[in-house]
């Protein structure tokens, strides 16, 4: 396990070959609460300090990062 690894992340699981890729990797201390839109184009998430501090974030699944 890498250091990486140790982070809040948020990934992206390919049913079909069970490739990962890294949504949202951030040093904050709480990530989650991720919800998928309708279309599958963007996911919304909680990051911040803690569970009842944080901010909503929207990123698009196209940009997300392959992991080896």
């Amino acid at each position: 396990m890498t250091r990486e690894d140790s982070r809040p992340s948020i990934l992206l699981l390919a049913v079909e070959d069970g490739q990962r890729k890294v949504l949202v990797s951030q040093p904050a201390l709480y990530v989650g609460m991720p919800t998928l839109s309708p279309d599958g184009s963007q996911v919304a998430y909680v990051q911040g300090s803690g569970f009842l501090a944080g901010d909503i974030h929207v990123v698009p699944t196209a940009v997300a990062n392959p992991v080896a």
